[in-house]
């Protein structure tokens, strides 16, 4: 285990250094730019070499705005039901099911929203690729919520065993695993979504 550890930390230095390295280069290059001591072509090749560093740096960081912006509530929500499931998860292990531990809360805290994060900009790519109509907006929609719904589902079964299965209803939670089966989002917030599933079922 010793050795593991100076194994990891070793390349972790490395890492550092090699950013280091990577600014300190990048500084130097923004200096020459603007030191009139060297030659034309030295400071065109310095200024080159901070473009294409910054350009896409710049770009991303404005596409990332960009997409916040256009999506607050989402975010802002998604944040909100990451935050809520940390508290009720915490309370539900420590408090009914007695195998409460910190660091599995933070691993699973953490691959959950791994997982959102890397999921949802893949599908995300392949809206912005699609052309602006019905379909894309629709599936956009239904990728959000589905998105949600993912750690909504930890939170409502959280509750339903601290609540001793009296709450949420039976019949939200058939709602949930029924669109984490199918993602059919108009089945999930119709009014007759139960009747159509029960009838599924009786047949």
């Amino acid at each position: 285990m010793i050795i593991k550890a100076k194994i990891i930390l070793l390349n972790i230095l490395i890492q550092l250094l090699k950013m280091g390295d990577t600014l300190v280069g990048f500084s130097l290059n923004i200096m020459v730019i603007g030191d009139t001591k060297f030659s034309r072509l030295e400071r065109f090749i310095s200024w080159v070499k901070v473009h294409l560093i910054l350009s896409p740096l710049t770009f991303v960081l404005s596409s990332m705005g960009i997409w916040f912006d256009d999506n607050k509530k989402f975010t802002s929500f998604l944040l909100a039901v990451i935050t809520a499931n940390i508290l009720i998860g915490a309370y539900t292990h420590s408090k009914k099911l007695r195998n409460f531990s910190w660091k599995i809360l933070m691993v699973k805290t953490w691959e959950m929203c791994m997982m959102l994060i890397v999921t949802y900009a893949v599908l995300e790519m392949v809206i912005l690729l699609a052309a602006d109509n019905v379909l894309t907006d629709l599936f956009r929609i239904t990728l959000q919520v589905s998105t949600m719904m993912y750690p909504i589902s930890k939170v409502l079964k959280n509750v339903y065993i601290i609540s001793g299965g009296e709450y949420p209803p039976e019949w939200i939670m058939k709602r949930v695993y029924n669109f984490e089966k199918d993602g059919d989002l108009r089945n999930f917030i119709s009014s007759d979504g139960n009747n159509n599933h029960n009838q599924t079922t009786d047949e």
